[in-house]
C-alpha cells in the first residue's frame, strides 16, 4: 500500500518531496520516517516482498508535485525494478521524478557479481539529510545531490545472533543455533559473510569492534572526518544492549582519534525479530559541509531522535554528603546476647540460602536466597560494630544502615524501614514497658504499611505478624518462634495477593512456602534457639 503525509497535496506545492520504500517487516521503516524534514510518503509491500510497480507508481502520483520528486530506493532487485519501473512511467506522465540507490552494507566484496552492496540502516540517515534539504527549499537536483553524497560516503556492518521468523512460519531457521554469530547478514535473515563463535561475556565489545572495524576498511574517508554514528537494533535487542555497544563504539572510534559529533541509538531499520545490531558511519565532512546541519534540522518524526552534540565526557559527581544524623538516645541497653543472637540468625539464614533460591525460582524471580545471604554475611562481618553499639536503638539503626547497603530489592527496603521504625520506638523520650516486643511489633507495622500487604497476602507478614502478636502477649521468644513457623507453613496453599507471586498462577504454587515467610520464621527460631539455652 502507500502511506503519505496527511498534508501532501500542500506539502508538495511548496517543496520537493521524497518517497522510500520496500517490503515491511522493517519497521518503522519505511512509513515511520514521514513527516516533516523527512519522507513524504512510502510505497510498502507484503513481508520481505518488493511493492508492486504499480503501488510506486500510486506513490509518486500522489505525492509528486511542481518542485519534483526523489525516490530514495535501497539496493535490493526487486526494489530497484520496482521502483525504477514506476519512475521510468511517471517521467512518461511528464512527472518530474529522480532517482537514487543507496548501498551502504560493507559486508559484501565490491567485485563480487553485480548484485552490488545492499540498502540497509544508513538508508535513514539519507531520508533525513535529504528530507531536510527539501524542507529548506532546495531544487531536486541539489536534494538529489546532498542525498547522493551521503549515500556515497556512508558504511553499514551488521550482526546477529538470531535470524528472523517469518510470518505463519513455524519458527526461525535453526542456521543460527545460538552458538555462532553471523557478520554481515541482511535485513532479511540471508547469510552473512562469515560465522563466527559467540564470544560469550565479551561478546559487546567484540562484536562492536568488528563492526568498526569493517565499515572503517571500506570507508576509509572515515578515518580522517568528523563522523555520525548510527546504532540500530534489527528488532529483538534491548535499547540497555544497543547502549551497551554505542559505549564500545564510541571507545573504539575515540581510539583511533575519530570524532564522532551525532550518535542516534534505536530501531531504525528492523528485520522482524532478529536479535542483532547493525552500526553505521557516515563522515561529515562533505564539499559544502552541510551534512551536519541537515541531520541536525528540525524533524517532527517521532521514529528519528534529536539530532544534538554529542557529549564526549561524563561529568561524573559523587552524592552529596549526608547531613549529620542526629544522635540517638536511648534508655533500653543491648540485650547482654545480642552476639550469640546475631551469630545465629546469621549463620541459619547463610545455610538456608540454596533453599530459598530454590523456592524463589517457582514463585518470584529466584533472587530471594541471595538477598538474604547479603545481608546475613554484613552482619557476619559487622559483629563487633553491632555489639558495640551504646543502646538498643542504635542497634536498630545501625542493622538498617547495613540492610541498606547489603541487601537491595523490595525485601532489603522493607527490612530497612522496619528496622528505621524500630529505632525510632526506642529512642522516644518515653519507651514502652516492653520495649523489645514493641519494637517488632513496630517494625512488621512498618513492612505491612510502606509494602501494602497484610496477612494472609503470601508474603513475610504470614510468618511476622504471628510471631509479633505472640511477643506482645508476652509469651516469649519460643512460642514467636513457633507462631512464625506455623505462619510460613500456611503460605504453601495461599494464593499470592501482593510481590512478584501475585503475577504467578496459585497452582504452579501450589506446596511452595513463601521464601521470605520462610527466612523470617527460621531467623525466629535460631534466635529462640539461643535465648532457650
Amino acid at each position: 500500500g502507500v502511506v503519505f503525509r496527511a498534508d501532501i497535496d500542500e506539502v508538495k506545492q511548496r517543496q520537493v518531496t521524497l518517497i522510500s520504500g520496500g517490503g515491511s517487516g522493517h519497521e518503522p521503516a519505511h512509513a515511520g520516517f514521514i513527516g516533516e524534514g523527512m519522507l513524504s510518503g512510502a510505497a510498502v509491500g507484503q513481508v520481505f516482498a518488493s511493492p508492486s510497480v504499480e503501488t510506486v507508481l500510486n506513490a509518486i502520483r500522489v505525492c509528486c508535485g511542481p518542485h519534483g520528486l526523489l525516490v530514495i530506493v535501497k539496493c535490493y532487485t526487486g526494489d530497484r525494478t520496482a521502483f525504477g519501473n514506476a519512475v521510468e512511467q511517471a517521467r512518461l506522465e511528464g512527472l518530474k521524478v529522480r532517482m537514487i540507490v543507496v548501498s551502504d552494507d560493507v559486508a559484501l566484496d565490491p567485485e563480487k557479481g553485480i548484485t552490488g552492496a545492499r540498502g540497509i540502516a544508513g538508508t535513514v540517515l539519507v531520508h533525513k539529510v535529504a528530507g531536510a534539504a527539501a524542507a529548506r527549499g532546495d531544487s531536486l537536483e541539489e536534494v538529489e545531490r546532498v542525498a547522493v553524497e551521503a549515500a556515497s560516503r556512508m558504511g553499514t556492518l551488521g550482526v546477529a545472533l538470531t535470524t528472523c521468523t517469518l510470518p505463519n512460519s513455524r519458527g526461525g531457521s535453526s542456521r543460527l543455533a545460538g552458538a555462532t554469530v553471523e557478520v554481515g547478514l541482511g535485513i532479511h535473515g540471508e547469510p552473512g559473510r562469515d560465522t563466527v563463535p559467540f564470544p560469550g561475556d565479551t561478546a559487546a565489545d567484540e562484536l562492536a569492534d568488528v563492526m568498526v572495524d569493517g565499515v572503517l576498511a571500506r570507508r576509509p574517508a572515515a578515518t580522517t572526518s568528523p563522523v555520525a554514528l548510527l546504532v540500530n537494533g534489527l528488532g529483538a535487542t534491548s535499547l540497555m544492549e544497543l547502549y551497551v555497544l554505542l559505549d564500545r563504539a564510541l571507545a573504539s572510534l575515540r581510539a583511533r582519534q575519530i570524532n564522532v559529533v551525532r550518535a542516534y541509538v534505536g530501531d531504525f531499520m528492523t528485520s522482524l525479530d532478529m536479535a542483532g545490531v547493525s552500526l553505521t558511519l557516515l563522515p561529515l565532512e562533505d564539499q559544502g559541509g552541510e551534512l551536519l546541519p541537515l541531520l541536525d534540522a528540525a524533524t517532527d518524526v517521532a521514529a528519528f531522535p534529536a539530532s544534538t552534540p554529542l557529549q564526549q565526557s561524563i561529568n561524573v559527581r559523587a552524592a552529596p554528603p549526608a547531613p549529620p544524623r542526629a544522635e540517638l538516645s536511648c534508655s533500653v541497653a543491648v540485650p547482654p546476647q545480642t552476639r550469640e543472637v546475631l551469630t545465629a540468625i546469621s549463620a541459619a539464614l547463610v545455610a538456608l540460602e540454596p533453599q530459598l533460591t530454590e523456592w524463589d525460582g517457582v514463585c518470584g524471580d529466584g533472587d530471594c536466597g541471595h538477598t538474604v545471604r547479603r545481608g546475613a554475611l554484613w552482619v557476619q562481618e559487622n559483629m563487633d560494630r553491632l555489639c558495640e553499639s551504646p543502646h538498643a536503638a542504635a542497634l536498630f539503626s545501625t542493622l538498617a544502615d547495613g540492610v541498606s547497603t547489603s541487601m537491595g530489592g523490595s525485601l532489603g527496603a522493607l527490612l530497612e524501614v522496619g528496622l528505621r521504625r524500630s529505632a525510632a520506638l526506642l529512642s522516644s523520650s518515653s519507651p514502652p514497658p516492653s520495649p523489645l516486643s514493641a519494637a517488632v511489633a513496630a517494625a512488621v507495622a512498618a513492612v505491612g504499611e510502606y509494602g501494602g500487604a497484610r496477612e494472609g497476602y503470601r508474603t513475610m507478614l504470614d510468618a511476622l505478624v504471628p510471631a509479633a502478636a505472640a511477643l506482645e502477649r508476652g509469651r516469649g521468644v519460643q512460642a514467636a518462634a513457633r507462631a512464625a513457623a506455623e505462619g510460613a507453613e500456611r503460605t504453601r496453599a495461599m494464593e499470592a495477593l501482593a510481590g512478584r507471586s501475585n503475577y504467578v498462577e496459585k497452582q504452579l504454587m501450589e506446596g511452595t512456602p513463601d521464601p521470605g515467610a520462610m527466612a523470617a520464621a527460621e531467623a525466629f527460631k535460631a534466635a529462640a534457639a539461643v535465648l532457650q539455652g
